[in-house]
Parts: structure tokens; sequence; C-alpha cells
């Protein structure tokens, strides 16, 4: 995937496309191509001349990696490349990464796939998000793990962006029970890390609330390892040491709080 390492040196990138490159080579793990990276990592010089020279902006999940991008004119190339291919960009926005190619979903739903609201909340793109929203993006979209973009936000410490997206309850409509299990999954990940009896008790009651088949159980039990995994990485959350007396797991009061952010 040469232009990836091109992006700063635009001279080089169009050195390769004279000398033969393929503009319109495809990673072999999913619809993902050298536009898909320029647009997450390079320039919109990059990115014109890439499309100048046979790269269609149909193809290579262009709003998803619009999406993830962290720089200060992410909003700027979202918007550039949604207005590129209208139709197909409204048809995708609700679609999870890989969704459009289902041998690489099947592949890759383990990894963590989100829809373009996901990549822009875990990104931290308060503008991004707001963007997306109002081309019809739906909050409560879940992952493979069940978890919503608000649920990325809080798990990447983005609080601005989970404040707006909590906002949104009350103008777009929800599913209850899904909610439920949402919350639990975001306390797990919040929990302090020395607690592992405590988080094995939610996630088994998680299981119990959403009352999985045999093989989604499976599933939710892998996710939950991942979550444990993830926690041993993390710091102590100071709101929620069992022992506190501030800790949602000790009271009702301390706990409703808790919910109501995360839901």
């Amino acid at each position: 995937m040469y232009p990836r390492y091109t992006f700063d040196d635009t001279a080089l990138l169009e050195w390769f496309l004279k000398h033969g490159a393929n503009p319109n080579k495809r990673c072999h793990v999913r619809d993902c191509n050298p536009l898909s990276f320029a647009v997450l990592e390079g320039s919109l010089e990059v990115m014109k001349i890439l499309l100048e020279n046979g790269r269609s902006s149909s193809q290579g999940q262009l709003l998803h990696y619009a999406a993830m991008r962290k720089t200060t004119d992410s909003l700027a190339v979202l918007e550039y490349i949604y207005n590129k291919c209208l139709e197909i960009n409204a048809s995708n926005i609700n679609k999870l990464l890989d969704q459009g190619s289902p041998e690489y979903f099947a592949m890759n739903r383990r990894a963590g796939l989100g829809t373009p609201l996901h990549y822009a909340a875990r990104a931290g793109s308060l503008d991004s998000v707001q963007f997306l929203v109002g081309k019809g993006g739906n909050p409560w979209i879940l992952d493979p793990y069940r978890r919503t973009a608000c649920g990325w936000a809080i798990y990447g410490e983005q609080e601005h962006v989970a404040q707006y997206l909590q906002s949104l309850r009350n103008v777009v409509p929800s599913n209850p029970e899904k909610q439920e299990f949402n919350t639990y999954i975001l306390i797990l990940i919040t929990i302090s890390r020395q607690h592992t009896q405590t988080l094995r008790r939610i996630s088994r009651e998680c299981l119990r609330i959403r009352k999985y088949d045999s093989n989604q159980a499976n599933e939710g039990r892998i996710a939950h390892n991942n979550l444990f995994e993830r926690i041993e990485a993390r710091h102590q959350h100071p709101d929620c040491i069992v022992g506190s007396s501030q800790s949602p797991l000790n009271t009702m009061t301390g706990h409703a709080p808790l919910i109501q952010s995360l839901w």
C-alpha cells in the first residue's frame, strides 16, 4: 500500500503513480485502499491526487476512515468525502465497517467494528459527530460487542462527545433494553482493575439480562475477556473504587448517577 508512506511528499507520490503504482490496489483483509489511508492520515492535496489518478470515492469505505481522523481538519475532510459521493455515503452512514463485504465482516467482526459515528466519537471530534448525526447517523446502533457510539466516546475518555450523544436520547429514540445492557458494559470498562471478581459478577449478570443463545453467549464472553485485558492497562477511576463512599457499587445513591450518565 505504497502511498501511505508518501503523504508528506506529494512529489514522491506522483513519482510512484507515474511509474505504474496502482492507486486502486485493495488491502487483502478488507475494502481498504491507498485513498482510505490518505483520508485517515493524509492531506486534502494527496486525496485529490489519488482521485485524479483513477481512485473512485465509492470504494474503500472512505466515510469510515474520514471519521477516524484525529487532526484539526477532520471535519473538513469528512465533509469533502461525504459530498464526493452523496448517495453511497448516505446509504453507508449507519453501516459498520466491513458490513458491505460479508466475507470481510465475518473475518474482522471480533476486531471491533463501528459505524462512522462510532469512530468519530472515539476520535473525540465533536464537530464530526454533529455532522454525521445531522446527515442521519444513528447514535444507538450497536457494534458487534453491543456498544453504542456513546460507549466508544466514554471508553476513549471523550467526555464532551459523550455528553452531546447523551443529550440526543430524547431526540433520537433508542431501545431501553439495549441501553441497560450497554450500562453494564460501560461499568465494566470504568471500574478499577483490582476488582476482577466484581467485574466477572457484573459480566455474568450482563449475559443473564440479554438471554443470549449459545453463539451469542460465547461472543459475549469473548467481549468481556477482551475488556478485562484492556482494564489491566488502565488507571483506576477514583469514583469507582469499591469501598469508597462514592463507589457506584456500594449504594443505589452512587449507582444511579453512573447509570444515568453512561446508559
